[in-house]
């Protein structure tokens, strides 16, 4: 590969205007992982392209690439695939290769709506993929990435306290099991239909769903040994396990989920979210011990995973050890994150609620009745109040739907003598199940 770099540089000094030496060029920096010469390459053969348009569009589409799986910058990536889809434009009409044109033209739209979605911006994505499932009725993955969006969608809404009416995932349901008509061995619509069944609250209906398909998967797939050894394969095996594994967590049938999310790990053992969901189950079976390790385990696949600090810090506080649950509590709230996670996340870990109440309450513990200062219990009471106030801008009332937090509340408030306070924080508490 660095010969052909080499040949190649040799052809820029000779032709600083050759498009399609930048363009091969790029693609050799692309293949060495060079991202950023890679798309300096992609610019001068989008700069100085002339064949027709089909460098531009090749070095568009692999700059946009470039720009999603590395660099998590989807604004730029739709930029570019929509220049490229101007490009698509021109080829299909003055072309007799429709066809193939017509199959890049799909996966580009496709792309665009998935940008659109990790950016959030739901109603560009939704009318996407809606518009890819039309006119495109046997593209199995524009329904499956078109009952994806209207997921999100919906948790978006609700998260935002727009919509409680779950319509959109009645929606996504209809979108699932049409792709499992289309192909009943698909692993994606099955663990996509089993995920909405449950957030519909369906728990055993997701649990049929996930086990047949598992179990048709490997009755259809036994015969091609390379197929089920595949490495994509493989990951879908996990996904699937894993989605079972958190459905019969929720059924609070704990040893069940953690058989199946060592499968999973054991299909994939580089992912984070495998082992802290394993280790939640664990902590659920009051298996303390083998939690913890896969939290730290987590951890050392990923320093900067904040979910895994969270629940160790559970853990301490579960044995008392408030210094090092605090600890773990203080490295999320002071952790600086990069600009991919930025990018990546719904919101920063440090404007979700539970973290500052789960601080609030490991000072309350700390705190000793024969302390002569309350600055501990200042300090719970301004971390409880900041939770309130995440909570609160979303509501029409002081009310909010944690009686935890009511009830941590009026206990700091009780111990600081403020009674009038606190018995309207245990009020509070007990409207919430009223």
């Amino acid at each position: 590969m660095d010969f052909c770099e080499a040949d190649l540089n040799i052809a820029i000094e000779k032709d600083q205007k050759s498009s399609l030496a930048y363009y091969n060029r790029g693609l050799c920096r692309q293949t060495q992982d060079k991202w950023n010469d890679a798309i300096e390459d992609y610019d001068q053969a989008i700069k100085s392209g002339t064949l027709n348009g089909s460098v531009q569009l090749y070095s568009l589409i692999n700059r946009s690439i470039i720009y999603i799986e590395k660099c998590q910058d989807y604004h730029k990536a739709i930029k570019d695939l929509y220049q490229a889809k101007t490009i698509m434009d021109k080829l299909m009409n003055s072309t007799i290769q429709n066809e193939t044109n017509s199959d890049l033209f799909i996966k580009l739209m496709y792309t665009i709506g998935i940008c659109y979605q990790r950016l959030e911006m739901y109603p560009e994505a939704e009318q996407i993929l809606h518009n890819l499932t039309i006119q495109q009725p046997n593209f199995l993955k524009g329904y499956i990435a078109y009952a994806n969006c209207l997921m999100d969608y919906e948790g978006y809404k609700i998260k935002m306290n727009e919509t409680n009416s779950k319509n959109l995932w009645n929606q996504a349901l209809n979108e699932y099991e049409f792709a499992l008509k289309l192909d009943e061995y698909n692993l994606e619509a099955s663990i996509g239909l089993s995920m909405c069944l449950q957030v519909l609250g369906r728990l055993n209906d997701a649990l049929k769903q996930i086990t047949h398909t598992l179990n048709i998967y490997y009755d259809h797939h036994e015969s091609n040994y390379n197929e089920l050894t595949n490495e994509k394969y493989n990951k879908l095996l996990a996904d699937a396990y894993d989605c079972r594994g958190i459905i019969y967590l929720q059924l609070g049938r704990f040893q069940y989920a953690i058989d199946d999310l060592t499968n999973s790990i054991r299909l994939n053992r580089y992912s984070t979210k495998y082992l802290i969901n394993r280790g939640v189950a664990y902590f659920c079976n009051h298996q303390l011990m083998p939690a913890m390790i896969d939290f730290k385990n987590a951890n050392q696949l990923d320093a900067t995973n904040n979910l895994a600090y969270y629940h160790q810090a559970l853990i301490y506080l579960h044995h008392g050890q408030f210094e090092q649950a605090e600890n773990r509590i203080n490295l999320i709230i002071n952790m600086k994150q990069s600009l991919s996670f930025i990018i990546n996340q719904l919101q920063s870990i440090c404007l979700d609620p539970s973290l500052w109440l789960l601080r609030s309450i490991i000072k309350l513990m700390k705190h000793k009745s024969n302390d002569y200062y309350d600055s501990i219990l200042n300090e719970a009471l301004n971390d409880i109040c900041y939770a309130e106030q995440l909570i609160l801008p979303k509501l029409m009332n002081e009310l909010t739907s944690w009686p935890h937090l009511h009830y941590t509340k009026g206990q700091i408030l009780y111990k600081l003598k403020d009674y009038v306070k606190a018995d309207k924080e245990f009020t509070k508490g007990k409207k919430v199940f009223s």
